[in-house]
């Protein structure tokens, strides 16, 4: 993906994202999966969005930044989060990686996630970071050329489905949530 890519709209970008690979080279190996599922989130006035009324803060400041660097953030005290960063610089707006589907490097995904059921192995956006070792350190990666990108995947046509998203109170009725209909790695029907 370039950077233009990442100039558009948050929910435009969100539905371009289902069927791109994301792809984490690490020391330990490759892991890539098929993204199936993602959440767009707007700056200031998306009440569910970490930057709602504009207040810039040190955990969400990437989120400013100019797009296609990641804006990964630490949630309930124990998970990772991964969101690509969208729109125009200081607009603030991003896409949660909500699910994938595995593709490469199944076995470091299932030594990472101490779990072999293959359904369940990155179909959450927490469990994909564990899988994919994704962490703070990753916070601000530059995700086009780094060892942390998304990539295109083989052209396939599917159907897309567009609802509210998961685990917000605020601007939860908005339909920002788009995921590949029928696919069995998605997070939630």
């Amino acid at each position: 993906m370039n950077r233009e890519f990442y100039t558009q709209d948050a929910q435009l970008v969100a539905k371009k994202l289902l069927g791109k690979i994301l792809v984490h080279k690490t020391p330990e190996g490759i892991t890539k999966g098929m993204i199936v599922e993602t959440e767009a989130y707007y700056g200031k006035l998306d009440p569910g969005s970490h930057a709602y009324r504009g207040k810039r803060t040190p955990r969400n400041e990437v989120m400013w930044g100019p797009p296609g660097y990641a804006y990964v953030y630490f949630t309930y005290g124990m998970h990772y989060m991964l969101n690509v960063v969208t729109g125009k610089d200081s607009e603030a707006s991003a896409v949660l990686i909500r699910a994938a589907e595995p593709l490469y490097g199944i076995e470091l995904m299932k030594k990472r996630r101490r779990m072999l059921d293959l359904k369940n192995l990155i179909n959450g956006p927490a469990k994909l970071t564990q899988a994919f070792k994704i962490t703070r350190e990753e916070n601000g990666i530059d995700m086009i050329n780094s060892n942390l990108r998304i990539e295109d995947g083989k052209l396939q046509k599917f159907s897309m489905v567009s609802t509210t998203r998961i685990g917000i109170k605020k601007g939860a009725s908005l339909k920002l949530r788009f995921y590949v209909k029928g696919n069995k790695f998605i997070s939630k029907r």
